[in-house]
């Protein structure tokens, strides 16, 4: 015949919990026992509560609030278990989409380590293959914007990326748009997956890319060495490059072109 009380102690080691736990777990009203002799005060559970044990574990393991949990509890009856789980699923999806995303951008962070590590002479041209790219845009005007400006448009694109739940890549620059005759600069932040929104959104084509490095002093020369290696380019982004190894151990502060000739 299955026992059917155990002892505080059995019944905490079929869980691999501690008795001070379950005795806590009584005292916020959360599991009580089902049964308690008056005489020696002695707590006893039965097998039907191993899944309220179950789920007190659980929601441990979601971070719920154990004092939070009494709030499922009507007066001295059972919690409502699948409350608790559906709360506590909420709150571990909600983890595991941050997690994503910043699995994303290490990902990200790592190809760009990996393809700028390796030392390229400065205005040496070269060619890089890109995927489809999503970056959001905010005009930048020369002569008027400034490395303040640039922050706090950078600052404001992070924060329109952050509020439509979007996953912060690790490019960022200016865009050096070359249609007609002056073109347009932009300042621009790489993000994922493509915004639904179409203000200042734009998707790069995936493509194999112009690429050099050069010195920020330099950046203005840009047209004229595409065009003196014959690259007719449609548009450029300027990347600062400063957070890899090779600029770093070289105490250099280059910016990396990219440019797109369709």
């Amino acid at each position: 015949m299955i026992k059917k009380r155990l002892s505080i102690g059995e019944f905490a080691k079929l869980k691999n919990v501690s008795v001070k736990s379950l005795r806590y777990y009584d005292t916020i009203g959360i599991l009580k026992p089902a049964y308690v002799n008056e005489a020696t005060g002695y707590r006893y559970y039965i097998p039907e509560q191993m899944i309220v044990l179950d789920v007190i574990l659980l929601c441990l393991a979601f971070n719920l609030p154990l004092k939070s949990l009494h709030g499922y509890c009507e007066g001295n009856g059972p919690p409502h278990l699948q409350q608790m789980i559906l709360d506590g699923q909420e709150k571990a999806f909600a983890k595991l989409h941050e997690a994503q995303k910043m699995l994303t951008l290490s990902q990200d962070i790592l190809a760009q380590i990996e393809r700028l590590n390796q030392p390229h002479l400065e205005k040496e041209l070269y060619k890089h293959s890109f995927q489809e790219r999503a970056v959001l845009t905010l005009p930048w005007i020369d002569g008027r914007d400034n490395g303040k400006t640039y922050i706090k448009k950078i600052s404001a694109l992070s924060e329109c990326a952050r509020d439509a739940d979007l996953t912060i890549l690790s490019q960022q620059g200016i865009l050096h748009d070359y249609w007609g005759e002056k073109g347009e600069q932009y300042v621009f932040l790489a993000v994922e997956p493509a915004p639904h929104t179409k203000t200042g959104y734009r998707q790069l084509p995936a493509a194999d890319y112009t690429c050099m490095v050069l010195r920020e002093s330099e950046i203005t020369s840009v047209p004229t060495i595409l065009a003196a290696n014959g690259v007719r380019a449609q548009f450029s982004l300027h990347l600062n490059t400063d957070i890899y190894d090779y600029c770093l151990s070289h105490h250099l502060h280059l910016l990396e072109v990219q440019s797109y000739s369709g």
